[in-house]
């Protein structure tokens, strides 16, 4: 968002800037570009959790990939461009970004799929 700051003055002092946040066409189309549930990807064995949120977010990881090539990677590449500039393609390269994570094998286990599958799998015994 582009701040549009102006100074207060107040009866006895300068008061601090009151900042307005005006949205523009790229922040609402960044929004739109959202994923509607993260994913969670676990980089290296001793890091944490990191959650991508959006297709830009996606894009920024695949960049800085050490290895930028195969055609998963290029799906989730060009899906993931497509959705920043054309936001209803968002779901599209959130699925492709999910398969390129599991194939370089970055997705983070979410553990309430686990216990769900813990649960169904101890229905079904009984």
């Amino acid at each position: 968002m582009a701040p549009r700051c102006s100074l207060r003055r107040g009866p006895w002092k300068l008061l601090p800037p009151k900042c307005v946040h005006l949205k523009t066409d790229r922040d609402n189309q960044m929004d739109a570009a959202q994923f509607q549930v993260p994913v969670r990807l676990k980089l290296a064995a001793e890091a944490d959790i990191q959650e991508i949120y959006s297709a830009e977010d996606a894009v920024e990881l695949l960049f800085g990939w050490p290895q930028q090539e195969g055609p998963i990677y290029e799906d989730a590449l060009a899906e993931c461009l497509v959705a920043t500039v054309s936001p209803e393609n968002v779901e599209e390269a959130r699925r492709a970004f999910v398969a390129f994570a599991k194939v370089s094998n970055i997705l983070a286990k979410d553990p309430a799929t686990a216990i769900i599958r813990e649960m169904t799998a101890s229905w079904v015994r009984h």
